[in-house]
Order: structure tokens, then C-alpha cells, then sequence
């Protein structure tokens, strides 16, 4: 997927299957990042993907085997960054 595609999947719920466990993320907002020093020419614009996820099923940071309605599998990397009473936001980042 490409921003173009993170971007119509606002809201949508990325599932992460951990054995015969999901663990259902919601795609919060896709974010622009600065343009790392060096590679000003690079075609892709960097941007970040903002989840969140249920607080009762927190997600190590690592690498995810995830699915989103209409796509193929796609392979995640996402840390944990904030909580609140509700839910844990991880973030990915795309350069």
C-alpha cells in the first residue's frame, strides 16, 4: 500500500493475527514526516501511520502481519508511543 491508500483506510480496522488471537487496530490519521537529510531527491514522501489499539491487548513494538478490508497482508513495523484510558496509539513510520 502506498500513502495514497493509507490515506482512503482512515478509520478502517487493521487486524493482527497473533496465533488464533486478532488484535484489531484502527487507522487514526496518516502524517507527514520531515524529509530525512540526504535524501531530499527520494520519490516517496515519508509519512507516518497513526493506530489505535484496545488497552487490554497491548502490542509489543515489532512487525506485523496485518489485513485491512480490500488489501493483501501487508507487514507492519509499530511502536507503542501514547495511552490513554481508553486505548494505545502506536505509530509506523514510512520513509
Amino acid at each position: 500500500m502506498e500513502k495514497k491508500d493509507f490515506q482512503a483506510a482512515i478509520g478502517k480496522t487493521f487486524t493482527v493475527t497473533l496465533g488464533r488471537k486478532s488484535v484489531p487496530l484502527t487507522l487514526e490519521s496518516v502524517e507527514p514526516l520531515e524529509q530525512i537529510q540526504g535524501f531530499e531527491d527520494a520519490k516517496k514522501e515519508p509519512f507516518a501511520l497513526i493506530f489505535s489499539g484496545p488497552n487490554d491487548r497491548p502490542l509489543p513494538d515489532a512487525t506485523y502481519a496485518m489485513t485491512v478490508d480490500g488489501h493483501p497482508e501487508e507487514h507492519i513495523c509499530i511502536s507503542a508511543h501514547n495511552r490513554d484510558h481508553k486505548c494505545i496509539f502506536y505509530d509506523a513510520p514510512f520513509c
